[in-house]
Formats: structure tokens, sequence, C-alpha cells
């Protein structure tokens, strides 16, 4: 049993905002999640319903996606 503690301190951790994922690392975390959930709907479909909210009268598209 080894019970070594290691520690760290990340002043600006990935996603932060000053130090925001790239619009690539946010999708590969919107597809693994989706994979680690058992979600079976289109990850490529959702990160496009995701991409054009700014365009969409309301969040209509994500929840007929989601299946909620």
């Amino acid at each position: 049993d080894d019970a070594r503690r290691f520690a760290a301190h990340v002043q600006h951790a990935s996603g932060s905002a000053a130090h925001p994922l790239t619009d690539a690392a946010l999708e590969a975390k919107v597809r693994s999640l989706a994979r680690w959930r058992g979600w079976t709907g289109s990850a490529d479909a959702l990160i496009d319903a995701l991409w054009r909210l700014d365009e969409a009268p309301d969040m209509a598209p994500v929840v007929r996606l989601l299946g909620a």
C-alpha cells in the first residue's frame, strides 16, 4: 500500500476564464461526457445546436436533441 500523497497548485486551470478551452477542446469534452453518460444521440448535432444558440429564439433545439 503506497501512502504517498502528491499535491500541485494550478494558477489557472484549463477551462477557466484565464485559460479558456479552445473550440476543439470544448467539443471533445462534450463528446467525452456524452459517451461517459451513455447518451445515444448525435454529439455532432448537439454541438451544432449549441454553437447556434445565439441565433435560436429559445433552447428548443437543444432540449429536443437531449430528449428532455
